[in-house]
């Protein structure tokens, strides 16, 4: 009777035995699965986050290209208006003849003077570039005041250079009436013609223009 016990006990412990291994190993395997799947959720999320760093790279370079395109578009404009480099003062002044021309203006005389930096406020940074400045003396004759005014906001508006009006003094011609095709107002104006260029580029335009 007590061996078959002792054998009864010895099935029992193998029994647990195997029972127990079976639990470590499940375990062993539920532990390796979750750790695999931790793995896998942070690869995923790494993977995710470079694929979104991609993404927003992309965009910015699209965005650059897209600005640098309209940057680019804008300083081609300024250089062929004469605003960015060398002043194009002989097309300065072609343009003013041509202005007073179409305009209406009967006589004109001017002074353009030689360029000079300008200063700019110190909240704007113009950078590597120093901004100059041309003073003109302007006196034109215009049947009446429209004429003028139209002469000047044309003037404004053109394509060649960026001219600014500082001011203008007028002066009536032969009293109170206006004489068909004469000279009945007078304007002595002053103005500024203005053009960019690199710093490091100190060639003057020193020549006065009558």
């Amino acid at each position: 009777m007590k061996k078959s016990c002792d054998l009864d006990l010895s099935a029992l412990r193998t029994s647990l035995l195997w029972l127990l291994g079976a639990v470590i190993v499940a375990s062993l395997l539920i532990a390796s699965s979750l750790h695999f799947r931790a793995a896998m959720e942070n690869e995923k999320r790494a993977q995710d986050s470079r694929l979104q760093a991609l993404v927003r790279n992309y965009q910015d370079l699209v965005e650059a290209e897209r600005i640098i395109e309209t940057l680019f578009g804008r300083y081609r404009k300024l250089e062929a208006r004469g605003f960015i480099g060398e002043e194009p003062r002989l097309q300065w002044l072609e343009t003013l003849r041509r202005m007073g021309e179409e305009n209406g203006i009967l006589a004109m005389e001017y002074r353009l003077h030689e360029q000079r930096p300008y200063s700019l406020p110190p909240a704007v940074d113009s950078g590597s570039y120093q901004v100059y400045a041309s003073a003109m003396d302007l006196q034109v004759d215009a049947l009446h005041e429209g004429d003028l005014l139209l002469f000047l906001d044309h003037l404004h508006g053109q394509e060649s250079g960026l001219v600014v009006v500082d001011g203008c003094t007028l002066r009536r011609q032969g009293g109170d009436e206006v004489l068909p095709g004469a000279a009945n107002v007078r304007a002595a104006c002053k103005l500024s013609w203005f053009s960019i260029r690199v710093q490091d580029d100190d060639a003057m335009g020193g020549e006065e223009f009558m």
